[in-house]
Parts: C-alpha cells; structure tokens; sequence
C-alpha cells in the first residue's frame, strides 16, 4: 500500500520494507517500515493518494481512509460492490463501469487493457513475433499449484505437447507433484525449470510461440510480449482475468487451443488482438492518472458570487469554450450579467467556481428540478489539457452531494462531437440515451445517485 502522491509525497508504507528497497534502488521513494497498521493510518494527511490493493480492504476501512479526506485509487479484479474511493483501477480486459453495483457516485474507472499493472519491454516485445517461436510450447499453472493443474494437463494433452520441437514446463520448489514432473521432464526430453525468477520467466516466454499459462498476472505478461496463448482458470479470483482475455480474442481455452489444426493463423490473430489491446502505454497512463490526482487533492470548490461575473462573461465569451455549447450566438455583457445573477441567487442553482491554490481553472453548475439536477461544466482555457475536467465533475459530484439530499439523478448533455468530454462522463461511469431535439448532435449522459 502507497500514500501520498508519488511525485510529492514520495512514501511506501509497508510491512515489508526489506522485499520493497530492492526495487526501488535507483529512485527517491522513502519506504518507511510499518509495525501496525494505525502507524499508517495517523501518516494520512488531506489530499494525500491512497493505493489499496489486497482483498481484505472492507468498507469499514474504505470510510477510515475517507474520513481522513485522502484521495483513494481502489485495484480490484473481482469487482467488488460498493465502493467508496475515487479511482477503480482493473486492469481485465472487456471490464466495463457498470459492471459495478452502486460505487461511489464520485468514482472514476479505469479499466481494461489501457490500465494494465504487468510490466513491459516493448522493444524486446515487437522482436519476439515471428513464427518460427510455434516451436516451442510453454507450460506454467503458477508456482504452488496446489492442484497439479501441470500434471492434469501434460497427462490429458500428451500427443499434442509431443507436436511441440522443445516444451518448458515452470514450477515452484513447493509443487505437491515435483518428483513426478521431474521425473517425466526427464524422460520426455522436457526443459523443467524449478522456482525460477520473474526475469527467467520472461526470458522463456518471449522464445515461446504457444503458451498454456493459468489466468493469472502471468498470463497478461505473455500478452504483453505476444504469441499463441492458451489460459485455464486455476482460482477463483482469476474468473475476470479468464473470461476477458477470451471474449477479445487475446487468449483461448485451452480445449480449443488443442482442437485448432492451424496454429500458424491463430497466431497471427492472437499477436494482432494482443497487440491492440495492450500497446505498452499503461505506464504513461498511470503518470497521467496520478498527475490528476494531484490535482484533485488541491481543488477546491466555493459557491459563485457577484465578483465572479467578470470573470465567467470571459468564459462565456471564449470561442474555444462557447464552440462546445448549445448556444452558440455571441453574448453581450448585460444579457449575462443578469443571467448569472438570477443563477447565484436561485435556490435551485449549486454554481461553484473550482480554484487550485490562487488560480482560479473552472466552473461547474447544476440546475436542479426537484430530484432531478443538469450539470454543466468548463475549464479555463489556461487550464485545459490536465485532466481537470474529470477532476471538477469528480468534485462537484461529492459537493452536491454534501448540499443537496434531494437529487438523485444528475445529467449530463454533451455534443457528440466533444469527444474529451464523452470520455470524462464514460469514465465517470455515465450511462447513456439518446438526447431530445432541445439539444442536437448531442449524448445524454445520466447517472443515478441512489
């Protein structure tokens, strides 16, 4: 578990402080040794970015972490209900927001292929897609494999591993069936290896062109690099994993990786599907993703008043703004200073002004009718090109929430042809309709708050 952002903060809380040094050598990451979780816990400060990752993480300690008004990214493959954190972070193919049930209204996801946690070697990756790899067959349930997963497989699909000029099995040191499986690698002529290190494992995978992997992390590392890959379900919190990476195509089961009489075709295929679902950027997304964090733990939202009027006729009036607006006639001063006194004094009207620090970066509004509200947004055009627009609905999202009990469907109407905003009410998990003719070309986007 991490807190603070990591460009800021730059700490790892962690009971295993000695396992962590080791990977961060070269970087300026303080790794600060835990005795008890509380010791974490009284670290946290406001605004700090919270990583939890781990199944035992409750609601209960999902509020504790809330209530110390930390931003908290949740990692999660099993879709877990009820989640009260900023960020979802799953990073199985096909995993859509609502596939969730009832997350925090102000939760943004990021999912699937783009937000991949394995790590890649994208140039050592595009060198390992040739055919001549189909040679070699490849063979790894993880290293406990407390089923013999590797002896039920090597004993139903024998003729077939046979077709294969060099097979590698992988193992742990602990593998119930180790004299077993040695004993057969011996008088198969097969490459055993026994508790090997993630940089071997890697290794073997790039010189195999077909492997049959458990659906786990390791089988997103071979998609990563590329080939013909088969994938079996050996726990059940591997169940997202499996049933993703066969229904784009990435991976197929196992029976049918058997039954196929061209492996040549399916491997081209398989490269190109792997290719386009995981193309060696994640990292880059997760520097954004963090930089946006940052952010969000500065904003702060405050109600509009009448010194704001300037300051929004300049937005009103900004080409760049007003081009994605349902109204796009010129506005004069007076028509819109008597506009915006009607909305900051209507009780109906949330209209809050988004400041980071001393700059002042956006506005956001809704309109409420009765449980209903519509929420408009903008950035300052010196401000655009950060993320903010997901940062200011986030936000806005937990303020009217805080203000108003009442509504319990916020909406949204986005012309089709802004497609940043598109994707801001998407990640936010927005459902979508068709909009009425009083706004044309456009997207309603809704969301139910209870």
């Amino acid at each position: 578990m991490s807190c603070a952002d990591p460009t800021i903060g730059k700490n790892i809380f962690t009971f295993r402080a000695n396992e962590f040094k080791q990977f961060f050598l070269d970087s300026e990451l303080d790794i600060v040794s835990l005795n008890d979780e509380m010791d974490f816990i009284n670290e946290i400060s406001p605004g700090d970015i919270v990583v939890v990752d781990g199944y035992d993480f409750d609601s209960a300690y999902l509020k504790l972490l809330k209530s110390k008004r930390s931003l908290i990214i949740y990692i999660d493959d099993l879709i877990y209900p009820w989640l009260d954190v900023d960020a979802i972070i799953n990073h199985c193919p096909g995993i859509k927001p609502s596939d969730y049930v009832d997350p925090s209204p102000s939760a943004s996801f990021f999912l699937g292929g783009d937000y991949s946690l394995v790590t890649t070697d994208s140039e050592a990756t595009n060198q390992t897609a040739t055919i001549e790899r189909l040679t070699t067959l490849l063979i790894a349930m993880g290293g406990a494999d407390p089923d013999n997963f590797t002896g039920k497989i090597i004993h139903d699909y024998a003729e077939w591993i046979k077709t294969f000029e060099k097979v590698v099995l992988i193992i742990g040191s602990t593998h119930p069936a180790l004299k077993e499986l040695n004993e057969y690698a011996l008088e198969n002529n097969i490459a055993l290896h026994i508790s090997i290190s993630k940089g071997e494992v890697r290794d073997l995978m790039k010189r195999a062109g077909v492997a049959i992997l458990s659906s786990s992390t390791m089988a997103l590392e071979y998609a990563h690099i590329g080939g013909l890959l088969g994938i079996v379900q050996t726990a059940d919190n591997q169940k997202n994993l499996y049933r993703g990476l066969i229904q784009y195509g990435g991976a197929m089961g196992i029976e049918d990786l058997v039954k196929s009489n061209d492996l040549t075709d399916l491997y081209g295929r398989n490269i190109s599907v792997q290719r386009r679902s995981f193309d060696g950027l994640s990292a880059d997304r997760y520097r954004k993703l963090f930089k946006e964090l940052e952010l969000q733990g500065k904003i702060r939202l405050r109600k509009a008043t009448a010194t704001d009027a300037q300051l929004t006729f300049k937005w009103a009036s900004n080409s760049s703004i007003r081009m994605f607006s349902f109204s796009q006639r010129e506005i004069s001063w007076s028509e819109h200073e008597s506009w915006f006194e009607k909305k900051i004094t209507d009780k109906t009207t949330l209209y809050l002004i988004a400041e980071i620090g001393s700059d002042t970066i956006g506005s956001i509004r809704f309109d409420i009718n009765e449980q209903e509200t519509i929420v408009s947004y903008l950035i300052d055009k010196s401000s655009q090109g950060q993320g903010l627009g997901r940062v200011l609905l986030a936000e806005g999202i937990k303020e009217l929430q805080k203000t108003n009990l009442q509504v319990n469907t916020i909406i949204g109407y986005v012309m089709r042809s802004n497609s940043i905003s598109v994707r801001i009410f998407e990640r936010m998990g927005f459902l979508q309709e068709q909009a009425d003719a009083k706004y044309p070309d456009s997207i309603k986007f809704y969301k139910k708050l209870k």
